[in-house]
């Protein structure tokens, strides 16, 4: 179940929920997501499952979430893992434009 969260910041525990459930939605095997699992290595994400983890965000978060903005600059995107992509969203999620903001 997703909630409106266009207008409240999140707190950890609902990104590091909502990302997971995400995670779940994408995988195509039957996971237990952990913080420290990997992307490409635990949880064997190909750019399938990697595309739909883009869409199962933006469904959970109610926003777009540009994903290569979290891979790009990693110095080793293999290792890439579920905090931080937590990490992440809790940047985006803070976000508000300045047309929001008032």
């Amino acid at each position: 179940m997703t909630t409106n969260t266009a207008f409240r910041r999140l707190s950890r525990t609902e990104i590091e929920a909502g990302v997971k459930r995400a995670v779940r939605r994408a995988s195509d095997k039957d996971v237990c997501v952990r913080l420290s699992d990997t992307f490409a290595g635990t949880l064997e994400f190909d750019s399938l499952c990697m595309a739909a983890l883009a869409i199962a965000l933006e469904q959970e978060f109610q926003r777009p979430v540009a994903l290569n903005e979290w891979y790009s600059p990693a110095p080793e995107p293999l290792r890439l893992d579920v905090a931080s992509l937590c990490d992440f969203i809790e940047v985006q999620t803070s976000y508000r434009p300045s047309a929001d903001r008032a």
